[in-house]
């Protein structure tokens, strides 16, 4: 389990306390918790890439010195999504708290949306209604056209 900053029953860096796991994927963990400052919370922990030296004059020093680039690139781009995150304030947009950086994890803190993934509501209600089509499809373009007036362009889009 990533969070080896537990401290006393639960409790994540004394700050913040465990209710529940949300996800865990291969490389991504989210919980659900609480603090004294904000209701609801969750985090999302995101293992940071441990720098590897390349050996110069080794086979693979090559190969080390592209993975080394590759790993430098996803510690930028996970830098400017908590930076990003953090920047923008809107009703559709799921805010962040807080970037806690570790030796080996990042922790980012976002406002607790409850409801699920719109994929799994669509699922369970079956065909939406052009009502509730077009309530949804109102929130997200708001939601958009916020993050592009302010240059910000969202690349992942997907129901999930």
């Amino acid at each position: 389990m990533p969070l080896g900053h537990l401290g006393r029953q639960g409790a994540f860096l004394d700050i913040y306390f465990l209710l529940q796991t949300l996800s865990f994927l291969l490389r991504l963990t989210c919980y659900r918790l609480f603090s004294n400052h904000y209701p609801q919370l969750a985090v999302k922990i995101l293992p940071r890439v441990v720098p590897v030296q390349p050996v110069p004059g080794a086979p693979s020093s090559e190969a080390a010195a592209k993975q080394a680039t590759k790993d430098a690139s996803k510690e930028i781009r996970t830098i400017r999504e908590a930076a990003l995150s953090q920047l923008l304030y809107h009703p559709y947009i799921c805010g962040m708290r807080e970037m806690i950086v570790h030796q080996h994890h990042y922790y980012m803190v976002f406002e607790y949306i409850n409801g699920g993934q719109m994929l799994d509501y669509i699922i369970s209600h079956g065909r939406l209604r052009e009502r509730v089509a077009r309530k949804f499809a109102r929130q997200i373009g708001s939601a958009l056209e916020y993050c592009h007036k302010n240059n910000v362009v969202h690349r992942g889009m997907s129901f999930s």
